[in-house]
């Protein structure tokens, strides 16, 4: 493996991420022992703040089709997140972006031979 191709791979999320920088913070309870093995979030825990920028999109969900539609707002449009690899993104996380609350979907690792070089996520809104 070249550390040179990584290092650019990853320097290429960093810069479709300085194209449209968001900073976000995200809160999360310390998770601790259930007692059996596993773990859960600490109920009377302080939540732990974690700062990151990021680019939130809002794009084509795919390449368009050649069938005819009216004119109008276009529906095939979804929100993503887009994060470097050192982000610490999971599924559930909630995010706050133009006065609304997005919840994180499933994390999806971007890879380059075989290394992470960034994330990305669909945002929902949460109810």
């Amino acid at each position: 493996m070249d550390r040179g191709q990584l290092a650019q791979a990853r320097a290429g999320v960093s810069a479709k991420i300085k194209l449209d920088p968001t900073s976000i913070i995200i809160s999360r309870l310390r998770m601790i022992s259930d007692g059996f093995g596993g773990l859960v979030q600490d109920p009377t825990g302080t939540p732990i703040e974690y700062r990151y920028t990021v680019r939130i999109s809002h794009d084509s969900k795919g390449p368009a089709d050649l069938s005819t539609s009216p004119n109008g707002f276009s529906t095939n449009l979804f929100r993503y997140v887009l994060a470097d690899h050192t982000t610490d993104l999971q599924e559930g996380d909630r995010i706050a972006w133009q006065s609304k609350i997005f919840a994180v979907g499933p994390v999806d690792p971007l890879t380059y031979m075989s290394k992470v070089i960034g994330y990305q996520a669909p945002l929902k809104e949460a109810v």
